[in-house]
């Protein structure tokens, strides 16, 4: 499947395993451009939770 998504919002998050917590990443949503990508952290996601998230370029 080909797509032009260039952009990835990643989000940082905390989980425990066994007796302690591991942190990890994973892709949250895909976007053509970086304004997309920005606006989707800023305007659908709670302020309290936008610190966790963040944008990055896709390379091929």
């Amino acid at each position: 499947m080909k797509h032009n998504c260039k952009w990835a919002v990643i989000a940082t998050c905390t989980a425990k395993n066994g007796g302690k917590y591991e942190e990890f990443e994973r892709v949250t949503a895909l976007f053509t451009t970086l304004i997309n990508a920005e606006d989707f952290i800023n305007k659908c996601l709670p302020k309290e939770n936008r610190a966790s998230f963040r944008v990055e370029r896709i390379e091929k």
